[in-house]
């Protein structure tokens, strides 16, 4: 099993076990805004915690935070709410 995140309609994405390979290659790109929340400092922003997309590898988008911007802390302590 893969971990990862599936688009289906308009659905709210959450991180959940992939039974199968196929679907570890959707595209995430365009996953709904939320909030995230720092486990660290307990800081709060809107956005998306920054995440690879497995068809587009190359592409970020402005409001993928891959640290906190307060703390600094990485991205295993930040989590979408």
């Amino acid at each position: 099993m893969e971990s990862g995140y599936i688009i289906r309609g308009n659905e709210r994405i959450t991180a959940k076990e992939i039974p199968n390979s196929d679907a570890a290659s959707e595209c995430i790109c365009y996953r709904p805004h939320s909030n995230i929340i720092c486990n660290g400092c307990g800081f709060w922003t809107k956005g998306r915690v920054r995440y690879c997309c497995p068809q587009h590898p190359k592409i970020v988008f402005l409001h993928d935070h891959a640290q906190c911007p307060r703390c600094r802390s990485y991205d295993f302590m930040l989590t979408e709410i």
